[in-house]
């Protein structure tokens, strides 16, 4: 292992954690390239390239055939009008790249691989994906998706066989970005890159940039400074090499080959070559000579280490907003079953529940008149069961639960159809208050938000259908209420038959007689001052304790029936529902166990 660089030989993660950190990076690149989160223009070009360069940098290190058994691979980089086609020429000592006064001529990586290239030159295959080989004549200005490989024949020049010279686009013109790709492809792909710059360009900030966003990778460095007068030459070399020496540590190793200025310079390729010329091609040998390639894994790790948190903020505010939802979810159930308790169970002019049980006493007591009157009225109240029961009729009945007037839903089933309403028109209102542009998660709760409005009624209609169901799937309870009742008067022949005397059937009757007379509704039924007389009489008697005991059960049990089978069901279930798959611009998709993963494939990355 390298002192100086005691992390060098790392072993990556396994395959599948490898191709995890690429999906994942892959995943983020879209992203950021098509629906951008809100940062600044220079922010956001510098993660793009960064995810640029780490997706190219994981193919590298994952491709099939393995770095070790590739060509060695030189990148010639820089900006415009540096002379980089020339100084690939003069590597190869042919006339190979076309050249051009013109800036930004080169808009497509040319790769050209000197003889004998044993395996052919199938090794390209996992790189450039999506992109076509073509070759140099075919290249389009209106096509920017291509790069040209090309096998040379013939002398090597003094470069060492079995290498690929790489001529590479710019990245500091002004359409740089469009073809960005390529270079960032090329110089993940390098064993060894040649940086190209002038007088006039290497202080330029594009420049160092594009230096510190290689260097975790520290590919071995080679700097022409091109087209230098003989008198600035030792001034630009000094200076050149101080600011390498703040970029990076490895800057003593780095050789610096000052490239004379001279106008005929592209016919003397071939012909007559400076010196200069001579001595780049041997400070190109050294810097593959010293090349190890074990190494790269731990370049790598150092690319992803130094970018990860800021590539991964939006990804995590997204998450953090998803938890900020269920715990929202959470907080406005609670509040909605507390008003529940308030509004229903403890209110006194809603609670209807021990009144229902009451009625289905006044059966069991066989009381004169009454109890083939209340048959019919249990038929009636179930028949919905029966045919809930039945799945043809379910999409039914949800539909005429959601239209169902006020006046017609039990006293129980309008309080919940009202804290359901009002429970998501709430979160609804938080989803849109945290929608704010430029807040955390914005475009989480942006399309959580519309996504609550699209699926309102159908949210409305569910969560009915399972008040009515829990409303009839709680009659059991309230019939064994009465049985148990009739079961303690049982033990109290006396006071039974006291019940069954005169007072209780005369309110009793006039409790048959308008319900079939049809004078009175269910609901107002059971608040009419008969009923609450005959309640009194039951709760105020020798048996009121009791009466009171078991309207205090039927209490919790529903109570518990509600938070149970509609709230931690149904609606929570339906609610956390809404976050999934959602897709709108600016939202990254990554899902939480995703996240986990690409950070644990991270963390695996460990040193030999």
């Amino acid at each position: 292992m390298n002192p100086d660089h005691p992390q060098d030989e790392q072993t990556p993660p396994s395959g599948a954690g490898c191709e995890t950190l690429a999906r994942v990076i892959t995943r983020l690149g879209q992203r950021y390239r098509h629906a951008p989160p809100p940062l600044s223009a220079d922010e956001l070009t510098r993660r793009l390239a960064a995810l640029q360069l780490a997706e190219a940098a994981l193919r590298d290190l994952t491709a099939v055939d393995g770095p070790a058994t590739r060509p060695a691979q030189v990148a010639v980089m820089g900006p415009t009008q540096v002379g980089k086609s020339t100084v690939v020429n003069l590597l190869l000592g042919r006339r190979a790249a076309e050249v051009s006064p013109l800036a930004g001529f080169t808009i497509h990586p040319q790769g050209f691989a000197l003889p004998p290239q044993e395996a052919g030159l199938a090794w390209i295959a996992p790189f450039f994906p999506g992109w076509e080989r073509l070759e140099s004549a075919a290249l389009s200005r209106d096509r920017l998706d291509c790069y040209a490989l090309h096998l040379l024949t013939g002398e090597t020049a003094g470069m060492p066989p079995n290498t690929v010279v790489w001529d590479t686009p710019d990245f500091d013109s002004f359409r740089a970005h469009s073809y960005q790709r390529g270079v960032l492809e090329v110089a993940a792909l390098a064993d060894v890159i040649v940086l190209v710059v002038s007088k006039e360009k290497y202080a330029d900030l594009s420049v160092w940039k594009t230096l510190q966003l290689l260097e975790p990778l520290q590919r071995s460095l080679v700097v022409c400074l091109n087209k230098t007068g003989e008198d600035a030459r030792d001034v630009l070399v000094a200076s050149l090499r101080a600011r390498l020496v703040e970029l990076t540590p490895r800057a003593s190793g780095i050789d610096v080959v000052a490239m004379p200025y001279c106008p005929g310079i592209d016919a003397l390729v071939t012909a007559a070559p400076p010196p200069e010329a001579v001595e780049l091609r041997a400070a190109l040998r050294r810097a593959l000579a010293g090349d190890d390639r074990s190494r790269r894994a731990a370049g790598v790790h150092r690319l992803l280490r130094q970018h990860w948190a800021a590539w991964m903020e939006p990804v995590r505010a997204e998450l953090e907003a998803a938890d900020a939802w269920e715990q929202s979810i959470d907080a406005a159930i609670g509040q909605t079953l507390n008003a529940y308790r308030n509004e229903f169970l403890e209110h006194p002019q809603r609670f209807d529940t021990f009144r229902l049980a009451i009625l289905e006493l006044l059966q069991l007591l066989e009381l004169p008149g009454l109890a083939r009157s209340l048959t019919r009225i249990r038929q009636a109240l179930t028949w919905p069961a029966r045919q809930l029961l039945d799945s043809r009729h379910l999409k039914t009945l949800t539909g005429r639960l959601r239209g169902r007037a006020a006046h017609d839903l039990p006293g129980e089933e309008l309080v919940l159809r009202d804290l359901l309403e009002h429970l998501l028109t709430s979160l609804s209102r938080d989803a849109l208050r945290r929608g704010t542009p430029q807040a955390p998660g914005a475009a989480f709760w942006q399309a959580l938000g519309l996504r609550l409005a699209e699926r309102h009624a159908e949210l409305t209609g569910q969560f009915a259908a399972a008040a009515h169901r829990h409303h009839l799937a709680f009659q059991s309870e309230i019939e064994a209420a009465a049985h148990d009742l009739y079961a303690n008067l049982q033990h109290k022949p006396a006071l039974l038959n006291t019940l069954r005397a005169a007072r209780l059937t005369t309110d009793a009757a006039a409790i048959a007689l308008a319900l079939k007379t049809g004078g009175v509704g269910l609901n107002d039924l059971l608040f009419a001052p008969a009923m609450v007389s005959l309640t009194s009489l039951l709760t105020e008697g020798a048996l009121g304790s009791y009466m009171t005991h078991v309207a205090g059960r039927l209490k919790q049990r529903q109570y518990a029936a509600v938070e149970r089978e509609i709230f931690n069901g149904p609606v929570r279930e339906a609610l956390r529902g809404l976050t999934a798959n959602l897709d709108a611009p600016g939202l990254f998709g990554i899902t939480r166990p995703e996240y986990a993963a690409a950070e644990q494939a991270l963390a695996e990355w460990r040193d030999d």
